[in-house]
């Protein structure tokens, strides 16, 4: 005889005012009977001890314009007698709601993003008055979060009805842990009077919620059944259902946020389409708009998508390699498709660690202007700068660490800088080409065509980026820093560097973190990623600890409120920034971004601080104001793709030049700054003011301010009008600077000019190769004039023309302040040179008689610039003679 004890589970029985016990001994020789007795005895107690508790459910309805504030009524998931429904918050987070019974506080909470509202309540307790009522999104993505979900797994029901019952709507729903999944409604007019399981909602179902508590889903219209003329989607209301308690669950996968969006090859390739024409439909008009987003590819191959790249979005691949992502289809950026494709002000995206298949003829088409970059980029094919139709212009650009396969082709690109890359060919020019450490340059000598080929890359260590091993573990490489480099890093196999944890990051998120807890995370010896969004910090986010990495996904914007500094670099080695915006605040910092507190003699040449596509932007959303945008005083620093902007249009503070003011974009003041890429414009005094030595920029590119009021407010000094862009101090004695262009376009000013537009001290040892400026437009009345009167301390041709004019200049050494005679040797018949200490560089003399002779001529042999006095044999010749120097 075998004793049997059962024991019920306390949630089962309500209590009828006194305990219940029921030993049970059974003798029953045969199992299934054993079985069945206890299924009576669980069907006798649960009629004895009283009904089984409800499920865990909470509602939320979008409330009409009549009649009852939310519905009153079943939904789908029956759930008979609990019929409350919270009303959705458009545009905010809800507060203070309730479960289904309507009296059981529930700390779940939904974040609605809203596109518009439209419908009344039907009748109440009908599926028409849950289903008339509703949100829509006017062909643009919205993406709701539920928030503060107990860990566990969950049931999700999302309703999709519009007023005519004719469209439908894809929902995506993931989680920190768990991979996105998509669904779709497609609506008939009978779906107004009932609950159709795909025509009127659809049920997630098993969706595992993690420690975070976030569910986040996005919908968007269904393209397959989109009504004439409308594609819009539209959102009724949830039911989130509680399936289980899952004690155990942690985050497999990083909390990015709702605003990152993961992709697998395992979804269809129509429902990734389908969030991707979203995203780019919120993000294709945005360039003042809030939305930020960050695209991630995990590693395998899609195909027949088309990933169109808007304001403010990233695209990340997540494989080791380039390669362990691959598209084939389309990823672009394209001009403005009512302004003759013009991508002038095509700002704000970027693409990384990819492989891209085109199958737009081949050809992938990057049409981008500032504050842009592909990384990291394998393009099996051809790359076009621009758009290929007349008047497409583009104002770009920067690559590196890129192979494609064919031809590059700049197209109608007024500038480019290309580093470390890899390419069949190159073709097309305009004004300013600049190559550093690229395989197969094009050939030709400046200024026809206006290429500037720097043969290896001095110093440099790649932008860190993400990484997803195939266990779903992420982690952050670091890679290596190099010295005299060619092509790409991972040319031969992956690139070489180190492997972070994610578990070593702080995920900030914006409405959640600020400078206290971000700083809080920092001293604690985490890194710090910043998820995609805008965050308002009254104090400055303080990066302190040797090697921290600040990562900034889907282009994250800091934004000032107590006139504070963005964020302060310390004065200590190794550190990394990438990827973020600074946006001035209403009130004046004093710089946006500083690296270094203040100057030192303290080195970090073994291992600089490193800061990779950092934007800054003066006014243009709203009313901002800052003294500088970045300030280094920190020795050894590499900067790598920088764009500090003040908004020359945009919805800011009118008139712009009393309304967004700021002094310079960049000032440095340490020792040994190394720039590749260096975008600077429209400030009011120096665009860049340099102080330090041993100084070196490979590309730069700036436009004046377009708004000077007058020429007296705008004038560095008495009889000296304007202020040069490009400022080396005069009490500087080393500076290198290669390819470099300034642009007037005084078309909000009258009566502007710009004597200079740079200026450095006669110093042989400060040399600037391959200088250019452009007049495009401007205006005068009277007598008066509007032009950039010379390209570098007084010398160099006027640019005024009313059409756009260019005038070139070869090396510093033209000026006639500083006059060939004056680097004569001992014997007075030679020229004496003092090359700079770039030691892994080989220089050529050379000069023409004339501008426009066709080829330059060799003076002796080329040389190493090893701080050595070099002599050349070479007779004085007349003062009209042109000299340059070529690094090769």
């Amino acid at each position: 005889m075998e004793n049997y004890h059962l024991v019920w589970p306390k949630f089962f029985c309500r209590p009828l005012g006194k305990s219940i016990v029921l030993p049970v001994i059974l003798a029953m020789p045969k199992v299934n009977n054993r079985f069945l007795l206890l299924s009576c005895l669980l069907v006798v107690c649960l009629f004895i001890c009283g009904e089984v508790t409800h499920a865990q459910v909470i509602n939320f309805d979008v409330p009409g314009g009549a009649g009852a504030a939310n519905f009153s009524g079943q939904g789908a998931y029956p759930d008979p007698g609990h019929n409350y429904w919270n009303p959705v918050a458009s545009g905010k987070t809800s507060s203070g709601d309730l479960m289904s019974d309507g009296v059981t506080a529930s700390p779940i909470t939904l974040t609605s993003q809203l596109g518009g509202t439209y419908g009344t309540q039907g009748t109440q307790g009908t599926p028409a008055g849950l289903l008339q009522p509703y949100e829509y999104n006017n062909a643009a993505l919205q993406a709701d979060t539920l928030n503060k979900v107990p860990a566990g797994t969950y049931n999700l029901y999302l309703y999709s009805i519009n007023n005519t019952g004719t469209r439908g709507t894809t929902f995506t729903v993931s989680t920190s842990i768990m991979s996105p999944v998509s669904l779709s409604t497609s609506n008939t007019p009978a779906s107004l009077t009932t609950f159709a399981q795909g025509a009127d909602y659809v049920i997630f179902s098993n969706i595992v919620v993690g420690i975070d508590g976030t569910i986040t889903f996005t919908w968007i219209g269904n393209p397959n059944v989109a009504l004439a003329g409308n594609n819009e989607g539209d959102f009724n209301a949830l039911q989130l259902v509680f399936v289980s308690s899952n004690t155990n669950v942690t985050n497999v996968l990083p909390n990015f946020g709702p605003n990152v969006l993961l992709f697998n090859p395992s979804m269809t390739m129509p429902a990734i389409q389908s969030v991707l024409t979203g995203v780019f439909a919120n993000q294709q008009n945005s360039e003042f708009g809030t939305g930020r987003y960050a695209l991630f590819f995990q590693a395998g191959q899609y195909s027949n998508i088309d990933v169109n790249l808007g304001y403010y979005t990233q695209v990340i691949g997540l494989g080791q390699n380039p390669d362990s992502v691959l598209v084939t289809g389309n990823v672009h950026a394209e001009g403005e498709s009512d302004n003759n494709d013009n991508a002038t002000v095509n700002f704000w995206r970027s693409c990384e660690n990819m492989a891209v298949s085109p199958t737009n003829g081949g050809t992938m088409t990057w049409a981008v202007s500032q504050g842009t970059s592909l990384r990291r980029m394998h393009i099996e094919g051809n790359l076009n700068l621009s758009d290929t139709i007349a008047g497409a212009y583009s104002s770009g650009g920067f690559m590196a660490d890129s192979k494609v396969d064919s031809n590059v082709d700049s197209v109608t690109q007024q500038q480019w800088l290309s580093r470390n890359d890899i390419w069949g060919s190159w073709s097309g020019q305009n004004w300013n080409m600049v190559f550093v450490g690229v395989s197969n340059p094009p050939s030709g000598s400046w200024p026809n065509p206006p290429y500037t080929v720097i043969t290896n890359t001095p110093l440099v260590r790649e932008k860190p980026y993400l990484y997803e091993d195939v266990n779903s573990n992420f982690f952050v490489i670091v890679p290596n820093m190099i010295t005299n480099s060619l092509g790409t890093t991972w040319a031969n196999g992956p690139t070489p560097g180190i492997s972070v944890p994610i578990n070593q990051f702080y995920l900030a998120r914006p409405g959640v973190d600020n400078s206290g807890t971000i700083n809080a995370a920092l001293n604690s010896g985490l890194n710090l990623i910043l998820t995609p969004g805008i965050y308002h910090l009254t104090n400055s986010i303080l990066v302190t600890q040797p090697n921290a990495i600040v990562m900034g996904l889907g282009y994250p914007t800091l934004v000032p409120t107590n006139r504070n500094p963005v964020m302060v670099i310390s004065d200590v080695d190794g550190v990394k920034v990438s990827g973020i915006m600074f946006d001035a605040g209403t009130t004046a910092s004093p710089s946006l971004l500083e690296v270094g507190t203040a100057t030192s003699a303290i080195s970090h040449a073994t291992n600089p601080i490193c800061v990779y596509d950092i934007c800054s932007r003066v006014g243009g959303q709203f009313k901002g104001t800052t003294t500088n945008c970045i300030t280094i005083n920190a020795n050894d620093v590499i900067g790598d793709n920088l764009w500090l902007w003040r908004a020359d249009h945009g919805t800011g503070a009118t008139p712009f030049w009393t309304g967004n003011p700021s002094q310079s974009g960049l000032v440095v003041n340490g020792n040994n700054v190394t720039l590749y890429g260096l975008f600077v414009e429209h400030h009011q005094q120096y665009q860049t003011l340099w102080n330090g030595n041993g100084g070196r920029v490979y590309f730069y590119q700036s436009e004046l301010p377009y708004d000077p009021p007058s020429q007296s407010a705008w004038s560095e000094a008495a009889g000296v009008n304007g202020y040069a862009s490009y400022k080396v101090a005069n009490n500087v004695t080393s500076h290198q600077a290669y390819g470099l262009g300034v642009y007037a376009v005084f078309i909000n000013s009258t009566n502007i000019s710009c004597f200079n537009a740079m200026e450095t001290p006669t110093n042989p040892q400060v040399n600037v190769h391959h200088m250019m400026d452009v007049y495009i437009a401007g205006n005068t009345s009277g007598s008066g004039t509007s032009q950039i009167t010379h390209i570098i301390n007084g010398t160099g041709s006027a640019v005024n023309s009313p059409g756009v004019t260019t005038a070139y200049a070869y090396f510093l050494w033209q000026n006639p302040t500083f006059s060939i005679n004056a680097g004569l040797d001992a014997t007075g018949t030679n020229i004496a040179l003092t090359l700079p200490t770039e030691s892994w560089h080989a220089y050529q003399l050379r000069q023409k008689t004339a501008i426009t002779d066709p080829v330059w001529v060799n003076i002796g042999n080329s040389f190493k610039g090893n701080d050595t006095l070099e002599s050349i044999s070479m007779p004085v010749q007349p003062s009209g003679r042109f000299y340059q120097i070529e690094a090769r």
